[in-house]
C-alpha cells in the first residue's frame, strides 16, 4: 500500500533531489561543514525555510521538526555519532519536509487537512527555489456499473 504523502513526495523526487543537492552544497566550510560535504545540515534547513522561501518559518519549529526527523544515532556523544546528528540524509530531509509541513499548520484552520496536502502546500513554496513545479497527483475515478445480462 502506497500512503498518500509517499506518493506525493516520489511523484516529486527529481525536484527533492535537486532542492537537496543544491543545499548539501551551500555554506562549505562552515560549521563543521567541510568543503567537499554532499549531506545537508540544519543551518542548510535553517537557510531553506527562513531565508530562501516565503514561508520564513520559526527556529523553534526548524529545531523541533529537525530533531524530530533523525534516525536513532547510536552514540551521540563521541566524535562519530556527534557528526551523523549532524549529517541531515536524503530521507532524513524528506521526513523533515513532512514534519515541518505537520507543525507549520498545527492549530491553524488547515490543521485537519492530510498530510500529504500539508505537504503538498510546502512543496508549493520550496521547489520554486530549483525552478520547478510541484506535480500534482491524478485522481481516476473509475465508473463501474453492473450489466444486467437480462436485456
Amino acid at each position: 500500500m502506497v500512503y498518500d504523502s509517499e506518493l506525493v513526495l516520489s511523484m516529486n523526487e527529481d525536484a527533492l533531489r535537486k532542492l537537496y543537492e543544491m543545499y548539501s552544497k551551500t555554506n562549505r566550510g562552515t560549521d563543521k561543514k567541510p568543503h567537499n560535504a554532499d549531506y545537508m545540515t540544519y543551518i542548510d534547513c535553517e537557510q531553506l525555510f527562513r531565508d530562501d522561501c516565503p514561508l520564513m518559518l520559526s527556529r523553534f519549529l526548524l529545531r523541533e521538526a529537525y530533531s524530530l526527523c533523525k534516525m536513532t544515532v547510536v552514540n551521540e556523544l563521541d566524535a562519530q555519532g556527534d557528526l551523523q546528528y549532524q549529517k541531515l540524509l536524503y530521507v532524513e530531509f524528506l521526513e523533515f519536509i513532512a514534519r515541518v509541513a505537520d507543525l507549520f499548520f498545527k492549530g491553524s484552520e488547515m490543521d485537519d487537512l492530510e498530510l500529504h496536502e500539508k505537504i503538498e502546500h510546502i512543496l508549493d513554496e520550496i521547489l520554486p527555489i530549483v525552478e520547478a513545479k510541484r506535480v500534482k497527483q491524478k485522481i481516476i475515478i473509475e465508473e463501474f456499473s453492473e450489466s444486467d445480462e437480462d436485456y
